[in-house]
């Protein structure tokens, strides 16, 4: 958390599959610690999961849920961890529901016009081209998607695609392990490529199975001289 913290360039803090919110908790200390809102105070934090409410009929995927749900709705309880945690509450959101439902354009809409700051990153920024630094809309800086299953995996790349701010972060905690994921991904940053003028860059795994990129805008350089 602190690889991403440390090296903000500015964007909303997305996690898919909060489950207890160790690191949802994790990334705000790493935050706080950098001191980005002072830079970025106009940030925010969204944690998306089922926090123990289910209520429709999931399939196969019944037996994987019992876990999740055996203590029932368990948002409240959610929100008291954050609590006695105590950092940026006024920030932090809490979506209960599976993906397929709570990941909607509404949503997207309701969020990406909800900026009240529009920060100047010209000093911090340099690398970026101008129109890079200074969003009227709100964008995506770091989104960790942890729910394990594929089907939700494709659910989330799907909604954040056009989210994402250049240099922003992703990390994947089925990253390395999973071929449906692998693959996924592969078609992510064709797209990106393709859509987006777009790429990203690996940077580090995670515990050996976890993997986190950047992403990065492509640019032309001037060809070397070698």
């Amino acid at each position: 958390m602190m690889t991403v913290a440390s090296s903000w360039y500015g964007g909303d803090m997305m996690e898919f599959g909060s489950g207890d919110l160790n690191t949802f908790r994790d990334f705000l200390t790493a935050y706080n610690i950098c001191g980005m809102t002072r830079m970025y105070d106009d940030v925010k934090f969204f944690a998306f999961d089922i926090f123990g409410k289910l209520e429709e009929d999931v399939g196969d995927l019944t037996a994987y849920f019992e876990p999740y749900t055996k203590r029932g709705d368990t948002l409240e309880w959610h929100y008291s961890l954050l609590t006695q945690h105590g950092l940026y509450l006024d920030k932090c959101r809490l979506v209960q529901g599976l993906f397929k439902n709570t990941l909607t354009q509404e949503l997207k809409d309701a969020w990406r016009n909800d900026k009240t700051i529009i920060n100047d990153y010209s000093e911090i920024a340099l690398h970026l081209a101008p129109e890079h630094r200074n969003s009227a809309q709100r964008q995506l800086g770091f989104a960790s998607i942890d729910c394990n299953i594929g089907s939700a995996y494709k659910t989330v790349f799907e909604w954040i695609f056009d989210m994402l701010a250049p240099n922003s972060y992703i990390y994947m905690d089925e990253g390395l392990q999973s071929t449906d994921v692998i693959a996924q991904w592969e078609q992510f940053r064709a797209a990106l490529r393709e859509k987006r003028d777009m790429d990203a860059i690996y940077v580090r795994n995670a515990a050996g199975f976890g993997s986190l990129w950047r992403l990065y805008p492509i640019q032309n350089s001037s060809p070397l001289e070698l």
